[in-house]
């Protein structure tokens, strides 16, 4: 088996595309109790939809969705940041401005805290999905779609057309300086999260650019209209009964992120990067299994250069 090969049935599995199949990857949804008194047995819900792109290997977007209380502290579960304007202080909140068109209304992420995986919910995570990523296809260090809702502006500002109808904004990740110079004073954030980029695609499918988006979606989600409605925008939703029907990267990745270990919302980001890093860096390697000992032979070099120098001194 060639190393292409390899890597496609490392991220597709059995899911072989046909001539015109157009796969992206799988939305993965999660959901737990989780304690924060034991001994009141007081415990809090927390929900968490996740989109894994098969061919960039990288969970690129995730929401959050949970009756914890450090929800006062924004929507991202983090301090809320502030410009000042003619010596008045605001709230850098950027919701209003990534508001949906039709056929979607949907803008509602300050809403949400019943840490419910529930319809409401899943509609929001898709909207944001065919309204961001699955237009401009931009990766960021930290997919966190609350974050980026509540600090960028929309790349595609809302344009009034069609009478009285609005055409939705799209993409995300745009920062004022305002934003910027508010990021740069925090602890809480990073300006490296917010910038745009292309992610590597590790699979070669021979598509049409004109063809759905096929997702896959766990069964337990399934929803005719829903799936009616992203089908006119494009996206093909395929419901699978079983996570064992998943390629090996979605079972690792629901390995590594293991929800059952999860104590706390702030590891939901850390164990997000860790897997993204990992698996890219896994990824490239399966392309050039001899760049690994490579850079590990250059490393030790280098430490060992290192210590001799130390050693002169």
């Amino acid at each position: 088996m060639n190393k292409h090969n390899k890597i496609q049935e490392y991220l597709l599995g059995k899911i072989l595309p046909n001539k015109h199949d157009n796969i992206m990857g799988a939305v993965l949804g999660f959901n737990k109790k989780m304690s924060y008194n034991e001994t009141t047995k007081k415990y809090d819900l927390i929900a968490i939809l996740l989109f894994l792109d098969f061919r960039t290997g990288r969970v690129e977007r995730y929401l959050v969705n949970s009756t914890d209380p450090s929800i006062e502290k924004g929507i991202d579960f983090k301090v809320d940041l502030y410009f000042s304007w003619e010596g008045v202080k605001y709230t850098i909140f950027h919701e209003d401005e990534h508001a949906a068109g039709p056929p979607l209304s949907v803008n509602d992420i300050n809403k949400m805290g019943n840490g419910k995986l529930n319809a409401p919910f899943y509609l929001l995570f898709m909207y944001e999905l065919s309204r961001d990523y699955f237009r401009y296809f931009n990766s960021f260090k930290d997919g966190n779609i609350s974050s980026l809702r509540k600090l960028t502006l929309p790349l595609t500002p809302n344009l009034i057309s069609e009478g009285t109808l609005e055409k939705p904004t799209t993409g995300t990740g745009l920062l004022t300086e305002g934003a910027v110079t508010a990021i740069n004073e925090s602890w809480a954030y990073k300006v490296e999260d917010f910038k745009a980029y292309k992610a590597k695609h590790f699979l070669n499918i021979n598509k049409d650019d004109n063809s759905l988006k096929t997702v896959f979606n766990p069964n337990t989600l399934k929803n005719t209209k829903m799936t009616n409605l992203f089908t006119e925008l494009g996206i093909n939703i395929v419901f699978l009964n079983k996570r064992q029907e998943l390629p090996q990267i979605a079972k690792d990745f629901i390995r590594s992120f293991s929800i059952k270990n999860l104590k706390s919302i702030k590891e939901v980001s850390s164990r997000i990067k860790s897997f993204n890093y990992n698996m890219v860096r896994k990824l490239e390697e399966m392309e050039n299994p001899g760049a690994r000992s490579e850079n590990k032979e250059k490393y030790m070099e280098k430490k060992n250069i290192e210590k001799m120098l130390k050693i002169r001194k």
